[in-house]
């Protein structure tokens, strides 16, 4: 396919694809909410955790080393596919057996059986990885998007029906499974099974991605070790009650991430790799990029931080009343946080992944001692702690990434951010404004969203008509 009209293409099956997802997601997190303890939630937030960290070392980083490649032969794709899937194996029995140690250090008893129960998890996304890199190389976004919207679909039906049949805290695992296992099944579909049953693995054939992987996969497990302090010390200075309505308001707030970054990702991805050797085109794109991913996202964080207390009132009831502070305070924090992805996006595409590895080892050093801190004050602590550390590192992002990899300038960088958080803030400042008073969580809700995209689309179509534009295209693509 022609990464123009793959782009566009992209743009609208992804898009439809991480909207499906979310929405499924939270569907399964309305009904559940209702029926689980928000212990159930922390105990599986602190599993997901160590699980979601094994998942890392799966494909041992070669799934973007895939995509970043010039060249991928069928004998490279399908070694690398076995070896992943032995690799996933291995990891699997490990977790597995160090479940009960695991349980022991976290002070968890509960933790033990439910990570041995998802310890399959990462021999399914190990055979997963490189076969979804493959497809995402050769802009096959229509059959990447169907299998995620079938592989949650499974998921949210798997967990409600087992959560409202009374399976309890279980009843996140099987979901989780469910969802993992028609992933992997699907994908699987797109490549020879029968053949990668008889692949011999010619290390002299796969090691330019074994020597990319590397770097790729440590990178990426000190940003997620960063990512994921906070789940990890909450559960262990506070309990799992609070872990468990901090998990469930952090859940809220990282659904629109969880959807835009991958739509920014899988297309900017190849597209970025593409044009890595031609700086000036490399920085308008990642500019534009950047610009069109902000107008987005800061629009909706800001909703969230308008919406959250009859969107909390909604989604989980009146129970979940605690977790309105911290959806407020995170819906700042991941607004921030979103500009992490396209920078990181420039790294892979340019191949320096040596220096996200530096920058997240440096991250590391602050993020557990910054998170410790702010615990003394709850979990609002924690949330502000995290919040203020996000605003101290956008400008060091922009000088020790950005900068030397396509050389946009302070001003030229943050413009692209400050317009669309200004036109934001507007926006929502007019739909809160006419939400105001409202009693019913819904009419606020649909009152304060409805209004605020009108003034939105007015702002972005008299003061950012460029990115206005080329957002009614995306969508209308």
């Amino acid at each position: 396919m022609n990464p123009a009209a793959g782009n566009v293409s992209g743009v609208r099956w992804m898009g439809v694809a991480q909207t499906t997802v979310a929405a499924a997601q939270v569907l399964q997190l309305v009904v559940l909410s209702r029926v689980l303890a928000p212990a159930d939630f922390g105990i599986v937030a602190t599993a997901t955790v160590f699980i979601a960290f094994l998942q890392l070392f799966t494909d041992l980083g070669v799934s973007a080393a895939i995509v970043q490649q010039t060249e991928v032969t069928e004998q490279q794709l399908n070694s690398l596919v076995v070896l992943s899937g032995a690799v996933g194996a291995g990891l699997a029995l490990i977790l597995a057996g160090s479940s009960y140690a695991i349980a022991k250090v976290t002070g968890e008893p509960r933790l033990q059986p439910v990570l041995a129960a998802m310890s399959p998890l990462l021999l399914l996304a190990a055979l997963t990885g490189p076969t979804r890199a493959a497809n995402l190389r050769r802009f096959r976004y229509r059959s990447l998007a169907l299998i995620d919207m079938a592989a949650a679909g499974a998921g949210a039906a798997v967990g409600i029906a087992t959560g409202v049949s009374g399976l309890g805290v279980y009843s996140l695992v099987v979901g989780a499974l469910a969802q993992s296992l028609a992933a992997t099944v699907l994908n699987l579909r797109l490549a020879s099974v029968r053949q990668l049953m008889q692949v011999q693995v010619e290390r002299t054939t796969i090691r330019s991605f074994l020597r990319f992987g590397r770097y790729q996969m440590a990178q990426t497990a000190l940003t997620y070790l960063h990512a994921q302090f906070d789940i990890l010390l909450i559960g262990r200075l506070l309990g799992m009650q609070p872990l468990g309505v901090y998990a469930v308001a952090r859940s809220i707030c990282v659904r629109p991430l969880e959807v835009m970054n991958p739509l920014y990702s899988n297309i900017a991805f190849p597209t970025l790799a593409r044009l890595q050797h031609d700086l000036a085109e490399l920085r308008e794109a990642y500019l534009r990029g950047l610009e069109i991913l902000c107008t987005g996202s800061f629009f909706v964080y800001a909703l969230l931080f308008a919406t959250a207390e009859p969107l909390v009132d909604i989604v989980l009831g009146k129970s979940w009343d605690a977790a309105v502070p911290i959806v407020r305070i995170l819906s700042i924090y991941f607004m921030l946080r979103s500009l992490g992805n396209p920078a990181g996006t420039l790294l892979l595409a340019t191949g320096r992944v040596q220096w996200a590895l530096r920058w997240n080892a440096a991250m590391f050093m602050f993020v557990p001692l910054a998170i410790w801190g702010g615990s003394a004050g709850g979990l609002t602590g924690v949330a502000w702690t995290m919040t203020a550390l996000m605003t101290l590192i956008v400008i060091p992002m922009w000088w020790f990434l950005v900068r030397p990899c396509c050389g946009a300038s302070f001003g030229d960088y943050h413009s692209r951010i400050v317009r669309p958080l200004a036109l934001a803030a507007m926006a929502v400042g007019v739909g809160a404004w006419a939400g105001a008073g409202l009693k019913a969580s819904i009419i606020a809700v649909v009152v304060i969203v409805g209004v605020s995209i009108v003034v939105y689309a007015a702002l972005l179509r008299m003061l950012s008509a460029p990115i206005f534009a080329a957002i009614r295209t995306l969508l209308r693509c």
